[in-house]
C-alpha cells in the first residue's frame, strides 16, 4: 500500500466520517485489520516514511485530516479556502498542497436532516449555490494549479434524533 502512495499528501476533508475516512487509510497503511478510532474533533496528522531502494531519497507520504463539519455557507467555504491559502499554513507553500483531497458527503447533511421540508429545501439550494460559485471553481483552481486529484465519498446520513428525514429530499441531492 506505502508504495502506490509514496511522495503524495493526501488531505481529508469533513466531519466525524471523514476523520473514520482517515483512521481507516491510517489502519490499513499499519496493516491492522481492526480499525481504531476515537472520538475527536482536533485535526490529525500522519507521516509514513520510506526510503527509496538504491536511493537515499525520502519518499514519504503525509495524511491529514481537518474538521469541516459543513459546507453550506459562503463562510464555511471562507474557511476552507483559508486553510489551503492562509498564509499561515503549510499550503503556503506549493510544494506541500495535497495532492490528493478526499472530501465526504457531510457537505449534504444540512438539506437532508432538518425540522420542515421547507428548511431541507432552503439549506439545499444554499448548498447548491455554494458547490456551483465557490466548491467547484476552488477545485477547478487545485487541479490547474497544483495538479490536485479530488476523491468525493458518499456516506449515507444517520437519523438524527428529532429531525425528519424526507425521501424525496434525500432522492433529490443524490441525483443531483
Amino acid at each position: 500500500s506505502l508504495k502506490c502512495l509514496a511522495g503524495q499528501r493526501i488531505q481529508v476533508i469533513g466531519d466525524s466520517r471523514a476523520r473514520q475516512l482517515f483512521r481507516s487509510l491510517e489502519n490499513m497503511l499499519d496493516n491492522k485489520k481492526t480499525i481504531i478510532d476515537e472520538l475527536n474533533h482536533n485535526n490529525l496528522s500522519r507521516v509514513y516514511q520510506m526510503i527509496s531502494s538504491g536511493q537515499n531519497q525520502n519518499n514519504g507520504l503525509k495524511i491529514n485530516w481537518q474538521w469541516f463539519p459543513t459546507m453550506s455557507s459562503v463562510r464555511d467555504y471562507g474557511k476552507l479556502y483559508n486553510f489551503f491559502y492562509s498564509s499561515q499554513t503549510s499550503f503556503s507553500n506549493p510544494s506541500e498542497m495535497p495532492s490528493i483531497i478526499i472530501f465526504n458527503s457531510i457537505f449534504l447533511h444540512d438539506s437532508r436532516a432538518c425540522d420542515t421540508i421547507e428548511i431541507c429545501q432552503i439549506r439545499l439550494k444554499k448548498f447548491k449555490d455554494v458547490i456551483f460559485h465557490y466548491l467547484v471553481p476552488f477545485m477547478i483552481n487545485m487541479v490547474r494549479e497544483f495538479d490536485t486529484k479530488f476523491v468525493f465519498v458518499a456516506h449515507e446520513d444517520v437519523q438524527r434524533e428529532g429531525k425528519s428525514t424526507y425521501n424525496y429530499l434525500r432522492t433529490e441531492c443524490n441525483n443531483w
